[in-house]
Formats: C-alpha cells, sequence, structure tokens
C-alpha cells in the first residue's frame, strides 16, 4: 500500500539559486533589489497557509498516477501585487506524475494576501511555494 505525506517549505523566490528579494516598485518599472521591510503574510500567518494548502492538496495525486516510492517535489513561484491579489503563477519545477498540476490548483484557490512593504508603501512580489508529495510502498 502507498501512502503520501505532503512537506512544505515556504519561502521568498526570485532566483532558483539566488537569496534575494526583489519586488516592483509600484511607481515605476524599476525593480527593488533587497529584502522588504515586511514581508508578505496569508492572512493568518504561516501557520494559516500551511493548513490551507493540507487542506486542499490532494495527496494521493501521485501514487494514482503510479509514481515509484520516493519525494516528489514541485515548485510554483507567484506573483503578489500590492493589493494582495495572486496572479502570474510558474512552474519553476515540475516533478511530474501530476503533482505541479496539482499544486497550481490549490495555490490558484488562495485568497488576497497582505502585501509586501518597502518604505511604507505595499509593492508587488514573486513569492515560491515548493510542496513535496512522498510516496512510500
Amino acid at each position: 500500500m502507498r501512502s503520501i505525506l505532503i512537506a512544505l517549505a515556504f519561502f521568498t523566490f526570485f532566483q532558483l539559486a539566488g537569496e534575494k528579494t526583489i519586488a516592483q516598485k509600484k511607481d515605476s518599472s524599476e525593480l527593488f533589489t533587497g529584502v522588504p521591510d515586511k514581508d508578505p503574510q496569508f492572512p493568518g500567518g504561516q501557520a494559516a497557509w500551511i493548513k490551507f494548502i493540507e487542506k486542499y492538496v490532494h495527496p494521493e495525486v501521485a501514487s494514482q498516477k503510479n509514481a515509484p516510492a520516493g519525494k516528489y517535489t514541485s515548485i510554483i513561484s507567484f506573483l503578489i501585487d500590492s493589493l494582495g491579489n495572486t496572479s502570474d503563477f510558474v512552474v519553476e519545477k515540475d516533478a511530474g506524475f501530476g503533482t505541479a498540476e496539482e499544486a497550481l490548483r490549490v495555490l490558484k484557490r488562495g485568497p488576497k494576501w497582505i502585501p509586501a512593504v518597502v518604505n511604507g508603501r505595499p509593492v508587488p512580489i514573486r513569492k515560491s511555494q515548493s510542496i513535496t508529495f512522498m510516496v512510500s510502498k
């Protein structure tokens, strides 16, 4: 029998190998490079974000597509605009077996966020979410 566990890792994402936060200034196309004064936040915080994902992800998706035992991590990046709306979802890493599609389905379903803040103003910012599906025999 196969079982699946979902592991979540939330991080700011702008370059796959980078650690910088890049936010676009509201009043120009120039990019802000650095760490925002305040990161965007899911309503209710990190614990609520994890609970939201756990509630809506179908963990059996990889095993239903006959994935062999192992870890399958898909990464999705998305834009959180200055009003907290999410858009521009991009599959950064597709582990296969329907995992990226499932991650996209859940993330697109989410509510508005509290936007990132730079110099007292809300700014658009890209975030990334990895979801790991663990399949065991």
